[in-house]
């Protein structure tokens, strides 16, 4: 996007900013230290971010939350096949079993989990067990909900299963692209599930995407070109942009 629109989206003098949660997804030690170090308010934690996020091994997950102090939610995702072919075969259904009986044992704030039907649908069974193991604690539908064929019927089917959030760049490429999907989401969505919007939301678009969308959670991985690590400062910028105030 231009530098104009994120500029409109500050030039309004007087009108109140709404506080936005940051979260920053991460896959290191380092990049969790510098998410809270930049004032991020909550920590996805997974393996392999180059692959889209894949469930945190024990040592990783035991020693970020070590770490830090502020909460961190884990990826739940034994495999990678690109979230548009998110479907669980029989040996995946028992690796998500697994991971969940490790995880629920750790201090988690709560799990990110997702997986679709052939017909481009959610999977309730999939997705019921796991919000069923997951002790009571909120579950974010992930990028997963970006493939599926229908948004609205998709929304809906997330709020009854019961899922906290969705994370979703409004089924486009990056979370901007989508601003008008994410608007609309966020309208039909109202105070029953949350919307987080990810997918390439940089410090210098995202006070924009707020004021586009009227989402209150923005999801980043805050990384500068050819780092593998969260940067500090693009994380402080990001918040500071959306007015977090942790």
């Amino acid at each position: 996007m231009s530098n104009d629109s994120a500029t409109d989206a500050d030039s309004r003098p007087g009108e109140a900013r709404v506080n936005v949660c940051v979260e920053v997804c991460v896959d290191s030690v380092a990049s969790a230290i510098a998410a809270e170090a930049g004032g991020a308010d909550r920590i996805e934690l997974c393996s392999e971010l180059r692959c889209d996020g894949l469930t945190p091994t024990a040592e990783l997950a035991e020693a970020v939350l070590a770490a830090v102090t502020i909460p961190v939610v884990a990826m739940v995702r034994p495999r990678h096949t690109g979230f548009e072919t998110f479907r669980l075969t029989s040996q995946d259904r028992i690796l998500v079993d697994a991971d969940l009986r490790r995880l629920v044992q750790l201090p988690f704030a709560g799990f990110v989990f997702g997986a679709l039907t052939s017909a481009g649908e959610l999977d309730h069974e999939a997705c019921r067990q796991v919000l069923e193991q997951a002790s009571q604690r909120p579950v974010t539908l992930h990028r997963a909900f970006d493939r599926t064929a229908n948004p609205t019927h998709s929304l809906e089917a997330a709020i009854q299963l019961g899922f906290s959030r969705v994370l979703t760049s409004g089924q486009a490429a990056s979370a901007w692209e989508g601003r008008k999907q994410l608007q609309s989401l966020v309208s039909a969505s109202g105070d029953r599930i949350t919307i987080l919007a990810g997918g390439g939301v940089r410090a210098e678009q995202a006070a924009a995407l707020v004021a586009a969308t009227g989402v209150r959670e923005v999801h980043s991985s805050a990384r500068t070109r050819g780092s593998t690590v969260a940067s500090r400062t693009e994380v402080a910028a990001i918040v500071h942009a959306v007015g977090s105030t942790r």
